[in-house]
């Protein structure tokens, strides 16, 4: 869907948006401040060399209403405002949307004549697409949105800054001392985890961060992580009842 807002302030047309034969679109204006001035929405068929108007003049807040190119051409259309009086005090803030269209031809349907898929202008429509469940073949993927993104470090990485709990699913761990020494817990990892890498660093001095080894073994038989120098790292890999120390730099382990 295209948008496009235009806030006047002083004589002048807003951007055009094209529009095929047979859509529509839908405009509103929105008046503030005092106002010796009009609105308008204008159309051109021949790009832009001539205009005629279509709405207007307003000269008051117009709330969301639908226009129609009725014709068998396309047209641009475009927001314009002008200043009638003394001042061009207040402001006119014009929006012009697009309403997405089914593309003809392009709808999917069921043995009983039922529309269960339909491409739009934006791609596949969403009330008539089950977005629910995915299924390869006839197996539905129950993966999360964390574990499908693998490569997305903003879904797979926390930031831990105060006392509490490290989240066993995220698949890096990044602790800051900014506010002082605390400690953390890291819960046993579930089975659908077998095999997960999980990476614990420091990435913020300044204090100890201590991390209880309840749930980790390997390390010595360590109990204890104490995390207190930048890059100091932990690594895991999550077995079937346990974490268990594949690696660690700095990490002092008690």
């Amino acid at each position: 869907m295209s948008i496009i807002t235009t806030a006047h302030a002083a004589t002048g047309a807003g951007q055009a948006l094209y529009v095929r034969p047979g859509e529509e679109i839908t405009y509103e204006n929105t008046v503030a401040g005092g106002g010796d001035e009009n609105s308008y929405i204008e159309r051109s068929k021949n790009g832009g060399s001539t205009w005629e108007v279509v709405v207007g003049p307003m000269t008051a807040t117009v709330a969301l209403t639908t226009l129609y190119n009725t014709s068998n051409e396309p047209y641009i259309y475009r927001s314009r405002a002008e200043q009638v009086g003394l001042a061009f005090d207040g402001t006119h803030t014009i929006v012009l949307s697009d309403v997405i269209e089914d593309v003809p031809d392009k709808e999917f349907l069921n043995n009983a004549g039922v529309i269960v898929g339909a491409v739009t202008e934006e791609g596949l429509r969403g009330d008539v697409v089950d977005a629910t469940v995915l299924k390869i073949a006839t197996v539905a993927v129950t993966a999360t949105a964390a574990e499908l993104n693998k490569l997305d470090a903003s879904i797979q990485a926390e930031t831990i800054l105060v006392a509490g709990a490290i989240d066993p699913a995220s698949r890096v761990t990044y602790l800051s001392a900014a506010s002082g020494a605390y400690a953390v817990t890291l819960a046993a990892p579930d089975a659908s985890m077998l095999g997960q890498v999980k990476v614990i660093e420091m990435t913020v001095a300044g204090a100890a961060i201590t991390l209880a080894l309840t749930e980790v073994q390997g390390g010595s038989a360590a109990t204890s992580a104490s995390f207190d120098a930048a890059n100091e790292t932990l690594t895991l890999v999550a077995g079937s009842l346990k974490w268990n120390v594949v690696g660690e730099s700095g990490v002092t382990l008690a």
